[in-house]
């Protein structure tokens, strides 16, 4: 498999893991961490504090009305440096912290609870790592046992996998509430309903997918337009993606013959999906699969691109990207 198809595939199956996890908040998981009183009020947090040099972006914020849980989701059967760094930056936070987060996120809004903290817990959830592997890498892999030891020290560390059973590995959380309940293990569903279509740091690649999906779709039965801001507003408020971001990938798409820019005389850059680019649309995956969106750019005249998107919005802001 090519280096291309490796990015996208990536991709696909982080997606696929965020899915994974959080259908253990659903009717389909067995039990459900939202019988125990767990809510989700916010996606992928940045829970930042200059005073305290906190900068945690975990996936998911899971919150009781007590405890405080941030977690980390990893598809592979990799322990890497870049994973103890996260948990040790989640570490960071503290019970007041945590209060002020959610008090400007509006958690009293959004859950049946008040804001207050007793505990903040963390955790990493790998779907591909299970106890056999965990065997092989302490007694194995002396350069995987050393990072384990010290992920081990900062977090929890569970395993999880579609129709199999969301489990502590090793590790300990300091609630006794939240040890027993991942000791024993939750049963989730084979099939868990898609809730999230982009990866956290919104990639190119699955949201050139992502819109396709959304408004590409809808071509079968009529001709679909849409705009950047359109695009940005949709995912909003769980994704805030980068309005140069979301240009190049419909430039992209335009190029691919996925859609085509409305010719219009204001200049609106609205982008039209039809029956006719229908090919292109199902083709998407495939498409990213073969070459990257920016590689492809890269290889088109960018004169256009550039002074449509403008210098203050920036178009190439994949750093974050390339360090997850």
């Amino acid at each position: 498999m090519s280096g291309e198809q490796d990015h996208w595939l990536r991709q696909k199956r982080e997606i696929q893991a965020y899915n994974t996890f959080f259908s253990a908040l659903s009717a389909r998981a067995n039990p459900c961490l939202a019988a125990h009183g767990f809510e989700a009020p916010v996606e992928f947090p940045r829970i930042e504090g200059a005073r305290e040099g906190v900068a945690a972006h975990p996936d998911f914020l899971l919150y009781d009305g007590s405890v405080f849980l941030l977690v980390e989701i990893k598809q592979g059967t990799n322990i890497e440096d870049r994973h103890i760094e996260q948990m040790e930056e989640c570490n960071r936070v503290g019970i007041e912290r945590a209060e002020t987060y959610l008090r400007d996120s509006d958690v009293q809004e959004k859950t049946s609870y008040d804001g207050n903290v007793d505990q903040v817990e963390t955790c990493i959830v790998y779907e591909g790592i299970d106890e056999e592997y965990l065997k092989k890498c302490r007694n194995e892999w002396d350069n995987c046992r050393e990072k384990l030891e010290k992920l081990e020290e900062q977090t929890a560390i569970l395993t999880q996998g579609r129709g199999e059973s969301l489990r502590l590995l090793t590790g300990e959380f300091d609630s006794t509430r939240l040890q027993s309940r991942f000791e024993s293990g939750i049963d989730l569903p084979t099939n868990p309903k898609t809730e999230f279509i982009v990866t956290e740091s919104w990639e190119k690649e699955c949201l050139a997918v992502a819109i396709s999906h959304t408004w590409g779709h809808q071509a079968a039965s009529g001709p679909v337009q849409i705009s950047a801001s359109d695009i940005r507003s949709h995912f909003a408020p769980r994704h805030a993606v980068p309005m140069g971001r979301i240009k190049r990938v419909l430039h992209f798409l335009n190029e691919v013959d996925a859609c085509s820019e409305v010719d219009d005389e204001e200049e609106t850059h609205l982008y039209e999906f039809t029956v006719d680019h229908m090919q292109a649309i199902l083709d998407i995956e495939q498409t990213v699969s073969e070459q990257s969106v920016e590689d492809y750019l890269m290889e088109d005249d960018q004169t256009d691109l550039d002074s449509f998107m403008g210098p203050d919005e920036g178009g190439d802001d994949d750093e974050d990207a390339a360090n997850q």
